[in-house]
């Protein structure tokens, strides 16, 4: 028998947040509502992306399957409602962290990336503009790192963010969840 009420419980409040890419077809512009950047090693497997276990076990890598960098950001794409999560390759996030070093954060910067010779693995190119002063205010700030864990079936809990670099940078490691007994 289901238990009805007109309000959702706390823990029915969703991380999930809808990953996206540069289309090939056509530029995708945002407003970014993160402040900063954040990646890890990915792996392209049974048709989805998903982390590197490493420096833990990771049996994509054991397989012998190539991993690759990508960056991630909160996005409020044009035409959308609800914020986003932008993927980007390892080239387009330094032309992002190249504009946020110039305007001191991404938050609030809009950005326009499209793909070299509209192709699906073109290469990504990257225009950013300041934020500016006057613009519209920006909803919070999401955890990325967090919805990531969600996409991805990981325990956000296990996160163990690591102390910044000297160049800036920091790292995230996250435990994958563990997974119930076949």
């Amino acid at each position: 028998m289901p238990t009805w009420s007109n309000k959702p419980p706390a823990a029915a409040k969703s991380a999930a947040m809808e990953i996206i890419r540069t289309p090939a077809a056509r530029p995708l512009t945002a407003t970014v509502i993160s402040s900063e950047l954040i990646g890890t090693a990915t792996h392209y497997s049974n048709a989805r992306t998903t982390p590197c276990g490493r420096p833990d076990d990771c049996p994509l890598c054991d397989r012998g399957l190539p991993w690759r960098w990508h960056g991630y950001l909160a996005v409020l794409a044009d035409g959308q409602h609800r914020p986003q999560i932008l993927e980007v390759t390892a080239q387009a996030a330094e032309s992002l962290n190249a504009a946020a070093q110039q305007f001191g954060t991404l938050r609030g910067a809009r950005i326009k990336l499209s793909r070299a010779g509209k192709r699906p693995n073109g290469r990504v190119q990257v225009a950013a503009a300041p934020p500016r002063p006057d613009a519209d205010p920006l909803p919070p700030e999401p955890d990325v790192v967090h919805a990531l864990c969600h996409v991805w079936n990981y325990d956000p809990t296990r996160a163990n963010p690591a102390p910044r670099h000297p160049s800036g940078s920091r790292q995230t490691h996250v435990s994958p969840q563990p997974q119930p007994p076949a």
